[in-house]
């Protein structure tokens, strides 16, 4: 004979597990929003080029002698112009390795790069027109765009990016080619320092609200406000939501040779190398090429087999490809579905 439990008796087993969950997402919300209060300003002022000074820039002298040229015919690939800090790195590393092996020679880059705020969007505005804290001006990313033979160009978003911080940019871009395209990567939720490296419940629930937090105060802003003035032309690059799949596989043991979530705990292969950027000892640092290259060629990272990265554990590979794509196809952002799941955009 069969018994139902009635519903009040059930609900009165549930409600002390309801009310833990509760208080720990508020502690969690609590933490990431004190984070997110100290996160640094940069001190980058604003800088519109006179028609003078962007003619300057654009014809100017390669200063950081760079020999790659600033311009390449149409190919079977894209022509990326990539600006950005520490977190775009690995994309600019990794993703010319994966392009390759997906057969696509015409793929090409060209890019400048800096560490925190002078690789904001901002801080790579001013440096190539010489108004960056009195250092000499490095023309790399300008010259390119006066050609008019690119394609894409990217950034890496910064603390308080606001949609100005991108309208020099994208303005002299559809200048000489209104049909590119923009995309934004975005910053992945850092170890927080403030909960016990034992307390994992905790650390899942402050790295999943420092991510809704992001969405919410940076970039749902930045895509409203830049698609509202350039309509269907900017997008995300998901790289947060990818890595935060990953550290939901690490504390479920679903990934080999990981000892640690960073490595500044004192484990020699994490997630983090120490508490922010992304390690290569485990091959971690790889998800962000192959979020860019999900994103800009409309297609999951699944499908080129032939990029084997070396020192990375297959079954980590395929998860990192797996939550790449996911977080593609299921961020709005991003402008991608894939509702049949066949590994390409919709």
């Amino acid at each position: 004979m069969r018994y139902l439990l009635p519903l009040t008796f059930l609900a009165a087993l549930l409600s002390p597990v309801r009310a833990e969950e509760s208080s720990l997402k508020a502690r969690a919300a609590e933490i990431a929003r004190a984070a997110a209060s100290r996160a640094p300003k940069p001190a980058n002022p604003a800088f519109l080029a006179t028609a003078e000074e962007m003619d300057l820039a654009m014809h100017a002298e390669n200063l950081a002698k760079r020999s790659e040229p600033l311009e390449f015919p149409k190919g079977n690939g894209l022509r990326l112009l990539m600006s950005g800090h520490s977190y775009v790195a690995p994309a600019v590393r990794t993703l010319p390795l994966i392009t390759e092996a997906a057969g696509l020679d015409g793929h090409h880059q060209r890019s400048h790069n800096s560490g925190g705020s002078t690789g904001s969007v901002r801080g790579i505005w001013l440096t190539e027109f010489g108004k960056f804290r009195g250092k000499p001006a490095t023309p790399i990313l300008m010259p390119a765009i006066a050609t008019g033979q690119w394609d894409v160009m990217t950034w890496g978003a910064y603390y308080h990016d606001t949609v100005d911080s991108y309208t020099p940019w994208i303005d002299a871009c559809l200048a000489k080619n209104p049909a590119m395209s923009f995309f934004i990567q975005d910053g992945w939720p850092s170890y927080p320092r403030e909960v016990a490296d034992t307390d994992h419940p905790l650390i899942q629930a402050v790295i999943d609200a420092e991510l809704a937090l992001g969405r919410e105060k940076l970039f749902n802003a930045l895509s409203e406000g830049l698609n509202k003035r350039y309509p269907g032309k900017v997008h995300v690059l998901p790289v947060a939501p990818a890595v935060v799949e990953m550290i939901r596989h690490y504390y479920a043991g679903e990934l080999p040779g990981f000892d640690c979530l960073s490595e500044h705990l004192g484990g020699k292969c994490g997630i983090y190398r120490d508490g922010g950027h992304l390690s290569g000892s485990g091959g971690m640092d790889q998800i962000v090429g192959y979020v860019y290259y999900g994103v800009l060629y409309r297609q999951s990272p699944e499908r080129v087999t032939k990029y084997r990265p070396t020192g990375v554990d297959p079954v980590v590979d395929r998860l990192m490809r797996q939550a790449a794509w996911n977080a593609i196809t299921h961020d709005p952002l991003s402008g991608i579905t894939d509702k049949a799941g066949r590994g390409e955009a919709d």
